[in-house]
């Protein structure tokens, strides 16, 4: 009976196509709209502010009170270790990643082989754990966003903050007594002394039987292997007999196995610190005994001579340092930087990588820098761009931050991290991570806090956008009920013949309920198809006046199967609302009382 029902609902719409031609256009409208503004919005979402500010990740830092305006932290002003494995237990948090901000100046040169001439700015660096840091890398990257070995020079151990020791004049952040107590492959040094004032370290070493009774942890090696790191080189240990080899054996009095050490170099000016070229890489110092070097070659392939200071020549061979790029500081290149200075935009997020500069650590353009002696021009390294970053400066391992933050900037902010990453299962455990978090001392980070108040005021405007759909159904609806109204009037003796032949009141109820939703799936259908175009079209226009700048989105407008069903049923739901009361008359005619009329 339905089957038959649905073919004589179709007849009659085709009979009746002129009537309800008004009713699928405005159904057509306001599903166009709807289709249309919900598309838009959740392409913004997902295309913008889900890679400028991903919304299962919230960034949290210590909690602050306003002293007569001014915002101040409260306690020692960082996240304690307790707050972070307390925010690893929360139900829902799947990655917990601290962050640490250098406190001490900076300033970086160098991206002549984008822009054509050395650029100068002040440089702010953001520390990122490894782990989190390699998410964003593209899988083209020039290098790995790792610690990748560097040298702290040192007078004493003050210089390499609260976790290392001064030793031969190098920080070194792993202390030994035996081998024992290095992890495998490397090796307790402990220095060779008369006595105890011979040993560098401090805290009570002492000088027993010809040895400081503490070392330091360093990379062991076989002597012409080639096992070490690329900036270093296997030196064999003195020796006179085989218990004074790491491993191997004492021959001529010396070991068949060494410790990696860095390669020492030179510079030929001071100047060459800030070079981008052969000459930044200098010379090394070891000469012609080293398989790797000969007299006059410079650093290995990939690293750069680095002095002890900007006022020195001589250092150790290096690798740049990895630095991870916000999406919104390469926009805010494009949009602001580039046309000021007459420079071209940058078109892919690809052109960065590889990009080496300096960054001089410890002086600044803006305000007293450190000591010349305590300032360090390094060498650095674009490897990824990502969301993860932060937004105005320089992301990079957190190992390094906290060396330099010991070295250059306070001692005690090695240990103490200014901010932690979390990231939740769902979006739907967002509120309560941070509502446990805030038991803990942390509040939402000022980029979290911009992040979830630019996702409001998208809800905010893409709901007014759909309410407008939304009225525009409603007046749909009424005219619907008001054609079917009309249709039921004119066809009332249809309808007394209908029950004469045995069709039930629900029958004619079904019947006009059916004629409707016809319509209305027609409406629906022409508006998800318009919608559909007006969004290509709309998108081809702005991303063509759009060709200028990089890391736009790749589709302003969300089109999908989802989104198509929810506009359909929206459309649907609608004209079914249109059409029950004429329905229902329908169904309360007396086929008795028609028929005689």
């Amino acid at each position: 009976m339905t089957s038959n029902l649905l073919g004589l609902a179709l007849l009659n719409a085709r009979k009746t196509s002129k009537t309800l031609l008004l009713c699928v256009f405005g159904i057509a409208l306001g599903v166009g709209m709807f289709v249309f503004f919900l598309s838009l919005g959740t392409g913004i979402q997902e295309g913008v502010l889900n890679r400028l500010y991903p919304i299962q990740q919230i960034e949290f830092e210590a909690k602050t009170v306003s002293v007569l305006g001014i915002e101040q932290t409260q306690g020692d002003g960082g996240v304690s270790q307790y707050a972070l494995d307390a925010l690893a237990q929360f139900e829902g948090v799947v990655d917990v990643s601290p962050k640490m901000r250098s406190h001490f100046p900076a300033r970086l040169f160098g991206g002549e082989e984008i822009f054509g001439s050395t650029l100068r700015a002040e440089a702010f660096l953001d520390g990122l754990a490894v782990e989190q840091g390699r998410d964003g890398i593209s899988a083209g990257a020039p290098a790995e966003f790792a610690d990748r070995g560097e040298v702290n020079h040192c007078a004493d151990s003050s210089d390499c903050g609260e976790e290392g020791q001064c030793l031969d004049g190098i920080c070194f952040y792993s202390t030994c007594a035996t081998d024992q107590a290095c992890t495998q492959g490397r090796h307790c040094r402990r220095s060779s002394c008369n006595v105890d004032s011979e040993c560098d370290l401090e805290g009570g070493v002492e000088c027993i039987d010809g040895r400081c009774s503490v070392g330091v942890c360093v990379e062991s090696c076989s002597v012409g292997e080639g096992d070490c790191a690329i900036q270093e080189t296997c030196v064999p240990g003195l020796c006179d007999s085989e218990e004074d080899c790491p491993r191997g054996a004492c021959v001529d009095g010396e070991c068949a196995s060494g410790v990696c050490e860095p390669l020492p170099c030179y510079l030929g000016s001071v100047k060459h610190q800030l070079r981008n070229d052969t000459m930044s890489r200098g010379e090394v110092e070891l000469g012609c005994d080293d398989e790797r070097c000969e007299e006059g070659d410079p650093c290995p392939s990939g690293t750069y001579c680095i002095p002890e200071s900007v006022r020195s020549k001589t250092g150790y061979c290096e690798p740049p340092i990895p630095v991870l790029l916000s999406p919104v500081i390469l926009e805010l290149f494009n949009a602001v930087a580039a046309p000021a200075m007459g420079l071209q935009p940058i078109q892919t997020e690809d052109d960065f990588l590889g990009l080496t500069f300096q960054v001089q650590l410890g002086s600044s353009f803006l305000s007293k820098g450190r000591a010349r002696s305590k300032q360090i021009t390094k060498k650095a390294e674009v490897v990824g761009v990502s969301h993860k970053a932060v937004e105005l400066g320089l992301t990079v391992p957190l190992p390094y931050l906290q060396r330099a933050n010991g070295r250059i900037g306070e001692a005690s902010r090695t240990t103490t991290y200014d901010a932690v990453l979390v990231e939740v299962e769902d979006t739907a455990q967002v509120e309560q991570t941070i509502f446990a978090a805030d038991g803990l001392g942390l509040q939402v980070a000022p980029r979290s806090r911009e992040g979830r108040r630019a996702g409001k005021l998208l809800l905010l405007f893409t709901l007014c956008l759909v309410g407008v759909s939304v009225l525009i159904l409603i007046v749909a609806s009424l005219h619907v009920s008001r054609t079917f109204h009309m249709i039921v009037s004119r066809r009332m003796r249809e309808f007394g013949i209908l029950r004469s032949l045995g069709a039930t009141a629900s029958d004619l109820w079904i019947l006009v309920v059916l004629e409707a939703l016809v319509a209305g799936s027609l409406g629906a259908f022409l508006g998800i198809g318009v919608a559909w175009g007006s969004g290509e079209l709309l998108e081809m226009v702005l991303l063509g006046l759009e060709s200028g700048v990089s890391f736009r989105p790749s589709d302003f407008f969300s089109m999908n199967t989802t989104t198509g069903l929810m506009g359909w049923c929206v459309g649907v739901l609608f004209t079914l609302a249109g059409a029950l009361a004429p329905g229902a008359r329908a169904s309360r005619l007396d086929p008795a009382e028609i028929t005689r009329g």
